[in-house]
């Protein structure tokens, strides 16, 4: 698996001294830190904000969301600047879970994004968005299409062909897929399926199974283990 990238993804918390004890657990196995934005719509830290504290304080790689139902066309693109000035290279672009509080903005599309820092912003990341397998290939065919530079893919195993299709067609276009595994550990086994619905979650050995039968067909992995940060690192370790 010489060259894959292997990406954590961080929650958003609050708390610091917590926040900083799950850095330094990922850190040393992980290449580059994922963070999301307002997971499942409830308030949590700015991922932004919280890419730019990683990145200056411990140099490492990191891949800030920004969910388009959140923000005004204005502070998107002040906000994909900013990161841009600072030195993130990449950043994922999402509409993401409707907000527990506050309205939903309605300003632009996750593909509008495109168009709208390319008028306004004199520099960017690289910008991705997300392809679920759950959808026909005409529509994943219409995403790939966009001028996205990257894509995390949800629910990659689901149906093998058709990732190895969009493996090939995203090769040929020249962009880089990054797919979603979700672990199951021990503190997080009770209530991850009822909070992730019909999401594909696996245990720590099926985890690494299923990477082993991915490895070909992408280019890296987002290990994602909401509560349980040792169920990660148990997957970096093998991996």
């Amino acid at each position: 698996m010489a060259g894959t990238r292997l990406i954590a993804e961080l929650e958003p918390l609050q708390n610091r001294e917590k926040l900083e004890a799950r850095l330094r657990a990922l850190i040393p196995y992980f290449d580059v830190i994922d963070i999301p934005e307002a997971p499942l719509g409830n308030p949590s830290a700015s991922s932004a904000l919280l890419a730019v504290y990683i990145w200056s304080k411990y140099g490492v790689q990191v891949i800030p969301h920004i969910k388009v139902t959140d923000v005004n066309s204005l502070a998107l693109i002040n906000i994909v600047s900013g990161l841009a000035v600072i030195g993130i290279e990449e950043v994922v672009v999402l509409r993401g879970d409707p907000p527990r509080i506050g309205s939903t903005v309605e300003d632009v599309s996750v593909e509008g994004v495109l168009d709208l820092v390319k008028k306004y912003s004199k520099s960017t990341p690289r910008l991705g968005a997300l392809i679920s397998l759950r959808y026909p290939r005409s529509l994943i065919e219409k995403r790939l299409n966009k001028p996205f530079a990257f894509y995390f893919v949800l629910r990659p195993a689901v149906d093998l062909d058709k990732l190895a299709w969009l493996s090939r067609e995203a090769r040929r276009k020249g962009k880089k897929l990054y797919a979603y595994i979700i672990v199951m550990g021990e503190k997080n086994k009770s209530i991850l399926r009822s909070l992730l619905g019909s999401q594909p979650v696996y245990e720590v050995r099926e985890a690494i199974t299923v990477i082993e039968r991915l490895s070909g067909l992408v280019d890296g992995f987002i290990v994602s283990s909401p509560g349980d940060v040792d169920a990660m690192v148990s997957v970096a370790q093998r991996f």
